[in-house]
């Protein structure tokens, strides 16, 4: 596992006029973010890039208050680049343990500028440095590449399918069990990186998945995952934007179920459990699994 700031670099350059565009996607962090984009439904086009420079409306997002931010930018990425051999140590010896048969040294780390909190998709784990988040506290950087770290490895077990071709209820609900598997493991992962390093918890929304993972299960969870489980088994006319709001909107039920299921799957099965539940695919996950949810819940 590496870190490299070429990413970052490059952006600036293209957003100084130093490079041209193409050679800014050309760059393996940001051919990651568009490949990311295509797979999950935010087609960008090299134009929206520079409409987000220029603050238009765009599918490129993640640059607000970039240019108040620069300062924190550079003292957040020079804290990084400074612990970074101490925390990835840390952050591959947790990763091992779900994937023990795996080499995670061709894991390349990328900060860069816009796009997602953070990403992860053959072997690189892009993660927007303009994000509050890791401006408060450059810390949390490192427990997000835990995070997105799980998706890369598990990107070399199973490839996800592209949400355009979710054309069918049954396909539609594979990927939802995926992704309670998959956001399920990587905020547990980033939970154990947190916990053994002490950081605190405060108001922001995706910390607040780690409260799920901590305290006992609200029955709302439940409710909401038979809810939607339920409209994308009876109404296959949803059109994909539906289906992805129903199933992956503002309520995070992916993270904070798929948290909970994974700790219970650690404390019923140990590390031989949690090894072998990372590489089923998302329906096998389920319903080698779903007896937990429902004791869970009961």
């Amino acid at each position: 596992m590496k870190l490299d700031l070429g990413g970052i670099e490059s952006f600036y350059a293209y957003q100084e006029g130093k490079i041209k565009e193409q050679k800014l996607l050309d760059h393996p962090a940001y051919k990651t973010v568009f490949k990311h984009g295509q797979k999950f439904g935010r087609e960008m086009s090299p134009e929206d890039i520079e409409k987000a420079i220029q603050g238009e409306q765009s599918l490129f997002y993640g640059l607000d208050n970039l240019e108040e931010n620069k300062q924190r930018i550079e003292e957040t990425l020079k804290k990084v680049s400074e612990d970074s051999t101490t925390w990835f140590a840390e952050i591959k010896d947790v990763l091992a343990g779900f994937f023990p048969r795996f080499t995670l040294n061709q894991l390349t780390v990328y900060p860069i500028i816009g796009y997602d909190v953070g990403i992860g998709l053959d072997n690189n784990i892009c993660l927007n440095v303009n994000e509050p988040l890791y401006l408060n506290d450059y810390r949390e950087f490192f427990p997000m590449v835990g995070h997105e770290g799980f998706h890369a490895l598990y990107n070399q077990v199973r490839s996800f399918p592209s949400v355009r071709d979710l054309d069918t209820s049954q396909k539609r609900l594979d990927f939802f069990y995926s992704l309670i598997q998959n956001e399920g493991y990587a905020v547990f992962i980033a939970w154990k990186i947190r916990r053994g390093k002490g950081l605190q918890f405060y108001d922001h929304p995706l910390l607040k998945d780690f409260k799920y993972v901590e305290s006992s299960p609200s029955s709302r969870l439940w409710e909401n995952f038979r809810k939607i489980k339920y409209l994308i088994e009876t109404k296959p006319e949803m059109t994909l934007e539906e289906y992805l709001e129903t199933a992956f909107g503002a309520g995070r039920l992916t993270y904070r179920l798929g948290g909970v299921l994974v700790r219970a799957i650690g404390e019923e099965y140990g590390e031989k459990g949690l090894q072998e539940g990372a590489c089923l695919s998302g329906e096998d996950f389920f319903d080698h699994f779903q007896h937990l949810v429902k004791k869970i819940f009961n």
